[in-house]
């Protein structure tokens, strides 16, 4: 009676019965399925991925579920923005995706390969060499149809784990590229993907050795300061995520909060607003001393200091 009363609800709520979450510190494989009962799948390149962060976003992030899960055999880092609240179809309006963002471009050495289709749903993939020594592999997919869903995707992995040779083969990345677009695609749709040709890019063996997850003596050895920032540091660079291993391991190497938002990049938001100040300031000056040699009028200083302190 079990078995059939098991199989009668396999058959009428089958993602309600396959569903998961990504739970900080938990390890994950393959494939995340069904995430939340959102029935849509979280694709994972190959070795094991632990979780360290996984909440509902915040400010601008209120239509996703953010995660980050870090391979600590070969230092990838996945950071992601799952569809978690259903938007209207005016919430992206203007246009088709861009392959590589302006923000990937400011931070890429290299752009080593991109591509899109423009089908529904829309993807796009970009692969960069950044400025930091990375590799990055962004996918985005996007619904063209309410309810709108916007799967962002950001792969990084430090160079010295990459294979070189497979790296500049423009044929393996976009074959990465196109699996990687194709397969977020799908797990948009809640179907299954695989992304084993990932393990391409990486140098032989590099993720093979899963004893390393459990030897807490070499955890960290091969990360970077900026690898353990990044996992020990909140998106804003407000302070320290709760998860207290990476967090320990930076004040370990006595990487406070300023020093590793410097690592980041993360600029203090005081600061920045100290420096669009002095910038305002200096500007107002310009303006008087022009005013001041008759180079413009009353009307204009008064128009122009206007735009200026409204930007404040």
């Amino acid at each position: 009676m079990n078995f059939y009363l098991y199989l009668f609800l396999l058959i009428i709520f089958p993602f309600q019965i396959f569903s998961q979450e990504i739970v900080v510190g938990n390890i994950y494989e393959s494939q995340i399925t069904n995430f939340k009962n959102k029935k849509l799948n979280v694709p994972l390149p190959p070795g094991k991925w632990k979780a360290t962060e996984s909440e509902k976003g915040g400010m601008n992030w209120k239509l996703w579920w953010k995660a980050t899960l870090i391979n600590e055999n070969d230092g990838g880092e996945l950071y992601l923005a799952i569809p978690y609240v259903q938007s209207g179809a005016d919430t992206w309006a203007g246009g088709s995706m861009k392959k590589c963002g302006e923000w990937i471009q400011d931070e890429a050495k290299n752009i080593l390969a991109q591509g899109a289709k423009r089908s529904n749903p829309q993807r796009t993939y970009c692969i960069s060499e950044r400025n930091d020594n990375w590799l990055h592999i962004n996918l985005n997919t996007r619904t063209m149809n309410t309810p709108i869903k916007y799967y962002y995707y950001d792969l990084y992995y430090p160079l010295r784990s990459i294979n070189m040779i497979e790296m500049n083969n423009k044929n393996t990345l976009i074959a990465i590229g196109e699996t990687g677009m194709n397969g977020l695609a799908r797990a948009l749709n809640g179907d299954s993907s695989n992304f084993s040709i990932f393990g391409k890019l990486l140098k032989d063996g590099s993720f093979a050795n899963s004893n390393s997850l459990s030897d807490s003596s070499s955890k960290f050895s091969n990360l970077s300061n900026f690898s353990v920032c990044r996992s020990a540091m909140k998106n804003d660079g407000s302070g320290w995520v709760k998860y207290n291993d990476y967090v320990e391991e930076a004040t370990s190497r006595s990487l406070t909060i300023y020093k590793c938002r410097d690592i980041l990049n993360i600029k203090d938001k005081a600061e920045v607003k100290k420096k669009d100040n002095n910038t305002v300031k200096s500007k107002l000056e310009e303006l008087k001393i022009l005013l001041d040699d008759g180079l413009i009028s009353k009307d204009q200083y008064d128009e122009k200091s206007s735009q200026l302190l409204d930007e404040l």
